[in-house]
């Protein structure tokens, strides 16, 4: 379109080696497991680390026949000090 028959690409994916080039996002809903916990890490950052259970949320002493499958439970860690904070203030244990 208008080009020279010689000219490359020459976005950020020119290189098929690099194309990830970005981070992949998920909104999970569920409960909190784990009070959210701030780490600093050794160059001075700060990550925020929590967990939140999905599924089958039941009371495991229950014993039934009939209860759902148990919960899914994933590790989230906020990299953003100022939502880290906000999670560390405003995310406690059970919240849905």
């Amino acid at each position: 379109m208008g080009g020279k028959s010689g000219d490359e690409f020459k976005g950020p994916r020119k290189n098929k080696e690099h194309q990830f080039r970005g981070v992949y996002r998920a909104i999970i809903c569920g409960k909190v497991g784990r009070v959210p916990v701030q780490k600093i890490l050794s160059n001075g950052h700060t990550v925020t680390v929590f967990t939140v259970g999905t599924g089958g949320m039941f009371d495991q002493r229950i014993v039934d026949d009939n209860l759902p499958m148990p919960a899914q439970w994933h590790r989230i860690a906020v990299h953003n000090e100022e939502l880290g904070a906000y999670a560390v203030q405003k995310l406690v244990k059970n919240l849905c």
